[in-house]
């Protein structure tokens, strides 16, 4: 997997790898990240880290 040299995260999460993007391609990555945001709130549902995300699953499940 490649991480970015600056931020060295997967994907990169400080900008330097989209500066090389086209204006289409980096158009089309916030659309898509703002579906998912829009289906966020139209579900209520908030997840702010992966524990948080892991810990909402088993809830439900436990009350199934």
């Amino acid at each position: 997997m490649f991480n970015c040299p600056k931020c060295w995260e997967n994907p990169c999460v400080c900008g330097q790898e989209y500066q090389t993007w086209s204006d289409e391609k980096i158009i089309g990555q916030i659309k898509m990240l703002d579906d998912i945001l829009k289906q966020r709130l139209e579900k209520n549902i908030r997840f702010l880290n992966v524990e948080e995300h892991e810990n909402y699953h088993k809830d439900v499940l436990h009350e199934r």
